[in-house]
């Protein structure tokens, strides 16, 4: 640890810390990763179903690291999978009060979870893109 002044009239102390950088083995097999980006990368045509409120946008934004895809609502739109996945995980939970007829002040709340924009995909040309896309619906629920 290293202290130095900024140059000012007054000495501030700047605290320097050296970052120590694991090296990264190269025993290390990567060839996973690797397909799962090929396979997140790969192309998907899906349609976002059109809204029935007539103040919803017209189009839905998704991002992954940074990068942004426009998709209009009720277009076929070819994407890669990684914004397939984000779509598949935006959901939401609304809640219902609903009176308990056993006893008079009471009320049980019922939860529906549901995708915020509902989608299809219209065509997948890797047969392990419908598992996949099953799985991830189905960990809402676990």
């Amino acid at each position: 640890m290293t202290t130095g002044t900024l140059g000012l009239k007054g000495k501030i102390p700047v605290v320097q810390e050296a970052v120590q950088i694991e090296p990264v083995s190269q025993d290390v097999d990567l060839s996973q990763e690797a397909r799962d980006e090929q396979f997140m990368n790969e192309m998907v045509e899906i349609m976002i179903h059109e809204s029935s409120d007539a103040n919803a946008a017209s189009h839905v934004t998704l991002g992954v690291n940074g990068m942004n895809m426009v998709v209009f609502r009720g277009v076929p739109t070819p994407v890669k999978r990684k914004y397939v996945e984000v779509l598949a995980r935006m959901v939401e939970t609304k809640y219902n009060q609903v009176w308990d007829k056993r006893e008079i002040e009471r009320y049980e709340m019922k939860a529906r979870t549901g995708l915020i924009y509902p989608f299809d995909v219209l065509s997948d040309a890797n047969p392990k893109g419908a598992p996949w896309l099953r799985a991830i619906i189905a960990e809402r629920y676990d």
